[in-house]
């Protein structure tokens, strides 16, 4: 249960980290957004790892957090290049059912056995990924093309994001994320230098990236609690559900309208959830 919990924060954290991400994209560039964003997330990790403390950080830990580093980075470019091509309808499901599906393929071939019904609740919890991020939604039938490919690509990313961090050692501590948020970090800004992304201006924008960094920090921190108590099978899924978070960010906050297959999907989603803690 207290990994269940755990996975759930996450999904929040993810889901409010990306809302307030994707606004502040929407006023200023993506590398400059991510720019501010990912170093405030490592000085967050940084600062909770130091509280948590480790009794034995490992080299191997720490290059596995290195590896998820350069995952989640190129993950993040290819979901945002897709999204730049106006095919959100076509990314954004892709991307969170595959980042699940990986993991729990994962978690099944390293030996997991969830509960009888985390089966079904996987299944309902896949399907609920799918219908709130819009795959039911006019036009996202159409899955060839570019956005396909990036939708798929940065999900495998994501999804092989999750598997790196689930192989570090417990005793670690935080310290993997900091490792991974590092290299990210490294990583992100030199793109932004690069191509020469302006700086934020405006108080709003800079506070929107803020705000996903830390945001993206706890989530970071969550999962690896959650899948050191857990099996990544069952938290991979609940992770995934993180889009639901957005969707219902962009109608209370934004007034964006949601279809008849969203709402089924969030119903689906607590319907997961709730098998998944039964199992």
């Amino acid at each position: 249960m207290i990994a269940l919990l755990l996975a759930l924060g996450c999904s929040l954290a993810y889901g409010v980290g990306d809302f307030s991400g994707g606004l502040a994209s929407r006023r200023a560039s993506v590398p400059s957004v991510l720019a501010v964003s990912s170093p405030i997330g490592l000085v967050c990790l940084v600062a909770l790892a130091a509280a948590v403390g480790a009794g034995d950080v490992r080299t191997v830990d720490l290059a596995l957090g290195a590896a998820a580093g350069v995952a989640g980075a190129a993950g993040f470019g290819l979901f945002y290049a897709g999204l730049a091509r106006g095919q959100m309808q076509v990314v954004a499901p892709l991307a969170a059912v595959t980042s699940a599906v990986l993991p729990v393929a994962g978690g099944l071939l390293l030996g997991e056995r969830p509960g009888l019904l985390a089966v079904p609740g996987t299944l309902v919890a896949l399907v609920a990924v799918a219908v709130v991020a819009g795959l039911g939604a006019p036009g996202a039938a159409d899955v060839r093309g570019s956005g396909a490919v990036l939708g798929l690509a940065s999900g495998l990313l994501f999804g092989l994001f999750f598997l790196l961090l689930d192989g570090v050692d417990g005793a670690a501590g935080l310290w993997p994320v900091v490792s991974s948020r590092a290299v990210a970090t490294v990583l992100l800004v030199g793109v932004a230098v690069g191509l020469r992304a302006p700086l934020l201006r405006t108080r709003a924008s800079l506070g929107l990236a803020v705000g996903a960094g830390v945001l993206d920090a706890a989530a970071n921190a969550l999962f690896l609690l959650a899948v050191d108590r857990g099996l990544l099978s069952v938290v991979a899924v609940v992770v995934s559900l993180y889009p639901a978070a957005t969707v219902l960010l962009a109608r209370v906050v934004l007034g964006e309208r949601m279809s008849g297959l969203q709402m089924g999907g969030l119903g689906a989603a607590v319907v997961a959830v709730t098998l998944l803690a039964v199992a």
